[in-house]
């Protein structure tokens, strides 16, 4: 496994801080491939959830 599921977040710096910050303050989103890919992903998850309990 390359990515252990307990890992820690790590700081942001440099340009991904500045776009973030900007980002925060305009009200928009970063959003990249993966992290769409990810919410794709846990989106049908829950899905699958739910209609397994009915």
């Amino acid at each position: 496994m390359k990515y252990p599921l307990q890992r820690q977040s790590q700081p942001v710096s440099g340009i991904a801080a500045q776009k973030l910050l900007e980002a925060i303050d305009s009200g928009n989103a970063v959003v990249n491939d993966r992290m769409i890919a990810l919410a794709k992903r846990l989106a049908d998850l829950r899905r699958q959830k739910a209609l397994k309990n009915g």
